[in-house]
């Protein structure tokens, strides 16, 4: 069961919602998830891990399929800031 936490990005200090602990959706559903959710490049690294391990890697990535997405998240979160800061400073030029 996944559970709630704050993450807040180290450098600039913003703060989202992040998940932690086993992905049921994952477990059932596969690369089908990140599709969804919009990770086309792990889906597609999962879906040919998945046909070359006969599916161990399925049961392996739904432990740490949300440690992905976190990392992932807060990277997004630090690029937004930068190109925040960086058009707001041109617009105040």
């Amino acid at each position: 069961m996944a559970k709630q936490i704050i993450v807040e990005h180290p450098t600039t200090g913003l703060r989202t919602k992040g998940y932690y602990g086993f992905s049921w959706t994952y477990f059932f559903f596969g690369p089908i998830v990140p599709i969804v959710r919009g990770d086309l490049g792990f889906s597609v690294k999962a879906a040919i891990l998945s046909f070359f391990t006969v599916g161990i890697v399925h049961i392996i990535n739904a432990f740490t399929y949300y440690h992905h997405r976190l990392h992932k998240n807060t990277e997004s979160l630090g690029l937004a800031l930068c190109l925040y800061l960086c058009v707001s400073s041109s617009i105040t030029m």
